[in-house]
């Protein structure tokens, strides 16, 4: 694993053990129903963070890539082959973000139990 990789999963590991901690917190203060209710009201905050982070991942790509071949992260081919993925790796983003945050995987669930 590359010093790299190694930061960013700690970063993550770390992330998700911060909103684990706080989501118990809430919960065991406030009750669920007040999780629930923070949720929708953040719901719109965190449409627009998605939809800025697609920007800065998608329209950054390539500056990302070249800084971090310039820092020898990565080599002269996997630069070139990352370039390539920029593309997929958008639709991808966009594939998720419709089937997961915005229902889509429950309304296709819905659909099929409904029609037995």
């Amino acid at each position: 694993m590359t010093p790299i990789q190694r930061c960013l999963t700690r970063i993550t590991v770390i992330g998700l053990l911060l909103i684990g901690v706080i989501m118990a917190l809430v919960v065991s203060v406030w009750g669920s129903a007040a999780l629930q209710m923070g949720a929708q009201h953040l719901k719109p905050i965190l449409l627009i963070w998605r939809g800025l982070l697609f920007v800065l991942l998608i329209g950054g790509w390539p500056v990302w890539i070249h800084m971090a071949r310039t820092r020898d992260w990565i080599t002269a081919e996997d630069s070139t082959r990352l370039l390539r993925y920029q593309w997929p790796f958008a639709l991808w983003l966009l594939l998720l973000e419709a089937v997961l945050n915005q229902g889509l995987l429950l309304k296709l669930v819905v659909v099929i139990l409904e029609s037995d």
